[in-house]
């Protein structure tokens, strides 16, 4: 518990609060939009494989419990999409963060450019190094 709110409180301190308000929202239109799309496409696939009528409303009842089993796999199959599109997100926005931004002068080894032709420091000729 205490790690949780270590990391609550290191994301409010480099943040700032409407960075962390137009996340939530997106957060909530992404959870919107897997429902929407588990609801409206992937449950009547299932229901067309299965030959069922609508698989979101299948049930099986034991000692008068009725146990909804369609509606957890819809919920399921929503998380899973929104789990997906979480982690895909994450991947590009790491994967952008580890493009250099900067390289070192093979001269002075001070930090330039990594698009400068020249050092600012030491003004030597910086060969060009592929991306």
């Amino acid at each position: 518990m205490r790690a949780i709110q270590n990391a609550i409180e290191e994301i409010l301190e480099r943040a700032n609060l409407l960075v962390i308000a137009v996340a939530v929202a997106i957060g909530y239109a992404t959870v919107t939009l897997a429902q929407a799309v588990s609801g409206a496409l992937v449950m009547p696939a299932i229901s067309a494989i299965f030959g069922v009528t609508n698989l979101e409303f299948e049930s099986f009842t034991i000692r008068d419990a009725e146990f909804r089993y369609g509606a957890l796999l819809s919920v399921v199959i929503a998380f899973v999409l929104v789990a997906a599109l979480s982690y895909f997100a994450i991947v590009v926005h790491e994967g952008r963060r580890w493009i250099a931004t900067t390289r070192p002068c093979p001269e002075c080894t001070s930090s330039i450019p990594a698009a400068a032709k020249r050092c600012p420091r030491c003004t030597a000729i910086v060969p060009h190094r592929p991306e």
